[in-house]
């Protein structure tokens, strides 16, 4: 065992569609594709399965489900402009109910009457607006400003739209789906806009009510945007991996406007002649009783108010069978300037990224319980597995990606408490004293120094080295990585802020500005206490803003050198819409702040 002297640091201190107004039983979601192999084709390889959290109910806001919707599945495909992707998530073939949701509010009559549509043919769906980075990289911005490359771009007119998704077309290969008179090729596997009824199954994603959740949650709508257009992929996706079809911009769908008829209608693409388009999903500046799953709006194809769109594309011909994968030209062409000049691409593919997650059920984590000085301390024992890590909320939490960790570990079940923290000499600069209270006012240096006396009453060689790096082969205990903390935090949990985030955390207002006793609140599904809200929690990791963008994907412990150490987690003084699993903070590692606390973690034996 390799030991150093340590001392306590007390002591160092459409009209003509035949569409038919019959829900299906139990408003029930049928796939038509069966359950799929995820090895069939090029576009099948990865799923990662997103549970959804709504239930049954027949309220305006509602989100119901039906029976199948357990089985949802978000598959990505990323496709690269030079060295931009665009996410698209994949949709597979079912049937569905188009039309207002029942006990919607208003009743708006082009919403009637609801109708059962079949989507027979499995297709690609943009998992957000173009964002006027992918705009401007694809056909040309004109004043476009990097300051505002998330954003949707918008003001743009169906037109537009169609030019743009021809373009993405013969970037990676393909035919252009649209003619000249901007008439759909309904055998060409091209980008274009998507159909009507196919925005509205993939709005849905298995849902009947008028939001696949909670709108505050998955809308920027007039009340929430501030009547200001915002950044993608900020809000919680539904269960197909698609964020914002409601609110932020209104989006272009391909079909030509027509009032809904009766009968069955399988893959319906519009009214054959109308002179005006669809627009679905509000706005930012819409009402909330405008940004629905329903919400229809007849506009003429030149109107760009607030108009962006998402492109898909088809998997599968009318006949059923898979397309072939998309190949890039010899030589693609892409507009990276305020004009319209061309420069070739170095890179203009279509890729199918891996997000099968493999993580552990709440009932394959177990406890341990060690004593130091008489004081007990309990773990949770958590097995290997994968996750998916990071947000789109902000730009150090990007791109989410996916996390091996390939060693089972313990971590504390709770923040280490100011008993626990005395118990092998520390000093408590606790500013409200209490044995269960967390220890707070704690650096991220003295955190380490604990972690080492407790390795050192163990006879466990020490888990950081003299300089304080991070010894993750070795027994002993040490900080969590911000991965394994992640990880822990979520258990399972693929959303921002759970639903009932006041009844596990200690935030502002409910927590008036001070901590309490550890374990008083519910726990998260492994059974870990206060991972949000209390103290904030030092992590070993250096920070690194752009971290994310470069790390490796199996057992990550952060950058090998930096300035300030990461803390996760929020504390007592966090608004509750601010506690999210996947927020990053960062402070210089010899201060610490009267919210600054940690838990304890150790590599399993």
């Amino acid at each position: 065992m390799t030991r150093r002297l340590l001392l306590p640091l007390a002591l160092l201190s459409l009209v003509a569609c035949n569409w038919l107004a019959v829900p299906l039983p139990g408003g029930a979601w049928h796939f038509a594709d069966g359950a799929e192999s995820t090895s069939d084709a090029a576009d099948r390889t990865s799923s990662a399965t997103l549970t959804a959290t709504a239930t049954e109910t027949s309220t305006a806001t509602g989100t119901a489900t039906d029976p199948y919707a357990s089985t949802m599945t978000a598959v990505t495909v990323e496709v690269w402009v030079d060295d931009l992707p665009i996410r698209f998530q994949r949709v597979p073939a079912g049937r569905f109910t188009m039309g207002a949701s029942p006990g919607d509010t208003p009743v708006v009559s082009n919403e009637y009457p609801r109708h059962e549509v079949v989507i027979s043919r499995r297709f690609l769906l943009a998992a957000s607006e173009v964002t006027q980075e992918q705009y401007h990289q694809v056909v040309g911005l004109a004043g476009y400003n990097p300051g505002s490359a998330t954003l949707p771009v918008v003001d743009r007119s169906w037109s537009d739209a169609v030019t743009y998704c021809n373009r993405l077309s013969a970037l990676v290969g393909f035919d252009a789906a649209y003619d000249a008179a901007g008439n759909l090729d309904l055998d060409s596997p091209g980008y274009r806009l998507p159909t009507e009824a196919e925005w509205e199954y993939a709005a849905r994603a298995g849902t009947t009510g008028p939001h696949h959740g909670p709108l505050l949650e998955v809308a920027h709508y007039d009340a929430r945007s501030q009547r200001k257009l915002q950044p993608t992929r900020q809000l919680a996706p539904n269960a197909l991996g698609l964020y914002d079809m409601l609110g932020n911009a209104w989006e272009w769908t391909h079909d030509r406007y027509g009032l809904y008829a009766e009968g069955v209608a399988t893959d319906p693409v519009g009214h054959p002649i109308a002179a005006t388009r669809v627009r679905r999903g509000g706005s930012y500046r819409s009402g909330a009783t405008e940004v629905r799953a329903s919400t229809r709006q007849s506009a003429e194809p030149t109107v760009t108010a607030d108009s962006g769109f998402r492109p898909a594309r088809w998997l599968d011909n009318p006949q059923g069978e898979p397309y072939p994968a998309a190949k890039p030209p010899s030589t693609a062409t892409s507009t990276s300037t305020s004009t319209s000049t061309d420069t070739t691409t170095d890179r203009a593919t279509e890729t199918a990224v891996d997000l099968t997650v493999d993580t552990p059920a709440p009932e394959e984590i177990s406890t341990a319980t060690e004593t130091f000085n008489g004081v007990p301390m309990t773990f949770a024992v958590v097995p290997a597995g994968s996750f998916l890590m990071g947000s789109t909320f902000a730009a150090n939490e990007q791109p989410v990606h996916k996390v091996v960790l390939s060693r089972p570990f313990w971590i504390g079940v709770t923040e280490v408490t100011q008993r626990q923290y005395t118990a092998v000499g520390m000093a408590n600069n606790a500013p409200n004293k209490g044995d269960t209270l967390p220890g707070v006012a704690v650096s991220w240096v003295q955190a380490v120094d604990y972690c080492d006396q407790l390795s050192d009453r163990a006879g466990l060689d020490f888990a950081y080295d003299a300089n304080r790096n991070l010894l993750l082969d070795k027994s002993g205990y040490r900080l969590p990585t911000e991965a394994e903390w992640e990880y822990a935090a979520r258990a399972g949990f693929t959303g921002e802020l759970p639903d009932d985030v006041e009844k596990i955390a200690w935030s502002a207002p409910h927590a008036a500005l001070k901590p309490h006793d550890v374990a008083s609140l519910a726990a998260n599904g492994w059974g870990l206490f206060d991972t949000l809200g209390n103290a904030d929690e030092w992590v070993s990791d250096w920070y690194d803003e752009a971290w994310y963008q470069r790390s490796p994907m199996t057992d990550p412990t952060g950058p090998s050198t930096g300035v300030r150490r990461v803390r996760r987690g929020g504390h007592f003084g966090t608004s509750a819409a601010n506690l999210r699993l996947g927020f990053r903070d960062n402070y210089t590692p010899t201060f610490g702040s009267s919210s600054a606390g940690f838990r304890v973690a150790r590599t399993a034996p």
